[in-house]
């Protein structure tokens, strides 16, 4: 059972996509912003991450380029979340894995994690393969 966070700032959106993911057998924690967030991935990693680009006081896009610039939690895919297409564009510039448009279809959703995480054992082989190469050419 794939383990998936959610963080946003919407109580209503957490327990909607909480009750849908774990309907389709994903064991699921919710957090509420970036310090939260922080503190839960000291004590958890997920396989997966989904992420909303507006929080209350927060940038989505900023953490996970944060995320994404740490040795802990590089290897995790983020799944940037927004209401607004536009911001939605440029997500491979901070390191998202993908991103998805709300509202979303319960089905594009689901469809979209469990391809990610599908390729998440190709994607930590290619990972391992290029740290190893890298470190045998130093």
């Amino acid at each position: 059972m794939a383990n998936i966070l959610i963080v946003d700032d919407s109580s209503d959106i957490l327990e909607a996509m909480r009750y849908i993911l774990e309907m389709e057998g994903f064991s699921v924690r919710t957090v509420t912003g970036k310090i939260s967030l922080m503190k839960d991935l000291e004590q958890n990693t997920p396989d997966l991450i989904l992420l909303d680009i507006l929080l209350s006081g927060d940038n989505g896009i900023e953490i996970c380029k944060e995320l994404k610039n740490n040795e802990d939690t590089k290897h995790i895919p983020v799944v940037l979340m927004s209401a607004s297409p536009k911001m939605l564009q440029n997500h491979e510039e901070c390191g998202a894995t993908d991103v998805i448009a709300k509202p979303f279809h319960l089905t594009e959703l689901s469809d979209k994690i469990n391809s990610i995480l599908k390729m998440l054992p190709v994607l930590l082989i290619n990972f391992q393969q290029v740290s190893h190469n890298i470190i045998h050419h130093l």
